[in-house]
């Protein structure tokens, strides 16, 4: 019998796609009042008595059956992995937004930023997916589901899951949607992801920074020409510039011959293969069909000069990325702030720019005695504050 999806540890997501660092500013938030029904079970239908509830927000804190249950070095449950209750408070959730005619013909994407534990996402009755992680964000491709006007959304979060079980500490346990949810849009070839990693030369005055770039291509064939341009420093016109074109491969044919795809089939289901086969055909031919992946830029450069970035002086300078299409128009703009400094290990010393540290710190959790695992913005200085 097939297990089901919240006793499955091989299956964390489904139709997730890839995290990111990417700020995507277009944006429809879907904040505030929601729809909503607290079932018994995972595997509950709702019965249509729906009630109010405000998202971000734990269950736990809103006035339902399932309140907040605090456990520090046990499980809140009996039982052995993955095997979860059948008693698993379920929230439904459900609201509809209107999707701008301005959007038309973009991507959308939806942003759940965190459901504890096991997230499902239905669209206009179809599902969209799924995401086993608490706390981390899962992102869902709606394009092909939704159209201009009225639409439908749904979320299946189930408390318990096979994936409780690697979250189990010392901590208050709550259900719900606990971080912000909200659609936004790009074009069908975008700024997938931006990787930027500020390091100091041995000199301590000169930067570093190790540059990826990916750009997605979605429903549309990649072409060349299209290029990611980044300038470190303000004023944007005044700093230093890097542009390099992504990178698109032809995609033909690959030219082996009938030996080669033999060894190449071999390889994929396990048969006998010679020596020479294994240590010297199967890598050459590794290394020829494993063309760049499309969309690609990757760069490094050296910034004289630089303020280097401490606890004491967090120094840092704005990144920003523009992506150009093939006739030179920018389709998008990403900014980000980033800080350069050098960490080594000398002996048993940990040096941060040159000078030895020791690290002090505290484990936190996202906590409110409000609003349980949902915390604004506010409350993080007032923690520190009140320490």
């Amino acid at each position: 019998m097939p297990a089901v999806l919240w006793e499955n540890p091989e299956l964390i997501s489904l139709h997730r796609l890839p995290m990111h660092s990417v700020p995507h500013g277009d944006r429809l938030e879907l904040d505030g009042t929601w729809q909503f029904e607290l079932l018994e079970r995972a595997d509950g239908e709702p019965s249509g008595r729906w009630r109010e509830i405000t998202v971000p927000g734990a269950w736990t804190m809103q006035d339902t059956f399932d309140k907040p249950h605090y456990t520090n070095v046990q499980m809140p449950f009996a039982g052995t992995p993955p095997n979860v209750p059948e008693a698993n408070p379920t929230g439904i959730y459900e609201r509809t937004f209107e999707l701008p005619q301005a959007w038309a013909g973009r991507r959308i994407v939806l942003q759940v930023g965190a459901a504890e534990s096991l997230l499902i996402v239905h669209v206009n009755g179809r599902e969209v997916g799924l995401s086993k992680d608490s706390h981390l964000a899962a992102e869902f491709d709606l394009t092909a589901l939704v159209t201009t006007g009225t639409n439908t959304i749904r979320l299946r979060v189930i408390k318990w899951s096979d994936a409780t079980y690697i979250e189990d500490q010392d901590q208050w346990w709550h259900g719900g949607v606990t971080r912000s949810v909200f659609l936004y849009a790009t074009g069908r070839v975008h700024l997938a992801e931006i990787r930027a990693i500020g390091g100091l030369a041995e000199d301590l005055r000169t930067g570093t920074l190790e540059f990826r770039a990916e750009v997605g291509f979605v429903g549309v064939q990649p072409e060349p020409g299209w290029t990611v341009e980044t300038t470190v420093g303000e004023p944007v016109d005044q700093g230093a510039t890097v542009r390099a074109e992504a990178l698109v491969s032809d995609h033909g044919p690959d030219g082996t011959n009938l030996a080669q795809r033999n060894v190449i089939a071999r390889h994929a289901y396990g048969g006998r293969m010679t020596e020479h086969e294994v240590k010297v055909e199967w890598p050459a031919l590794e290394r020829r069909l494993a063309r760049p992946l499309d969309g690609l830029v990757t760069w490094r450069m050296e910034l004289p000069d630089i303020r280097p970035w401490s606890a004491e002086v967090p120094s840092l300078y704005p990144l920003t990325v523009v992506l150009r299409a093939p006739n030179g128009e920018v389709i998008e703009e990403a900014r980000l702030q980033i800080g350069f400094r050098r960490v080594e290990v000398r002996g048993l010393e940990l040096l941060l720019n040159g000078q030895a540290v020791l690290l002090r710190g505290v484990n936190r959790h996202d906590f409110d005695q409000f609003t349980g695992r949902t915390v604004s913005r506010a409350s993080f200085p007032a923690d520190l504050v009140q320490m």
